[in-house]
């Protein structure tokens, strides 16, 4: 994806479901294997809104959905509530944060202004108990 980030509606558009389905086979198979060369950036973004959506959980996990809704506009709150994530939760949620935010810094190149709408239901769910 980073080599990527210029593409435009990187996290919109819906990558080509026959190579994405592929991609799929492959990290099941080798979960460190490499992305064939020429792989559309589309398509890769796509395959990791596919995981995001995939995972049985999102990634902040629903025990911490009231306090992640009450610490929206404390940062130090919402930090100490995502130090208590597990791990792989946490360090998957660090990375996609990092890429957000190159993807942003490109926004006007690759038009994808609105990322957060795109991808937020993965991270944290809309719903109310």
């Amino acid at each position: 994806i980073i080599s990527g980030l210029n593409s435009v509606h990187l996290f919109k558009d819906e990558g080509e479901k026959v190579t994405v389905q592929h991609l799929v086979s492959l990290f099941n198979q080798d979960f460190d294997a490499s992305l064939p060369d020429g792989i559309n950036p589309i398509d890769v973004a796509f395959l990791m809104k596919c995981y995001l959506a995939s995972l049985p959980e999102p990634l902040t996990t629903f025990e911490h959905y009231d306090a992640i809704k009450g610490a929206r506009s404390n940062i130090h709150a919402m930090r100490n509530i995502l130090k208590r994530l597990p791990t792989v939760n946490y360090m998957t949620l660090e990375f996609v944060t990092a890429l957000f935010l190159r993807v942003s810094q490109k926004s006007l190149l690759n038009k994808a202004r609105r990322l957060c709408l795109t991808l937020s239901t993965s991270i944290h769910p809309l719903y109310s108990l």
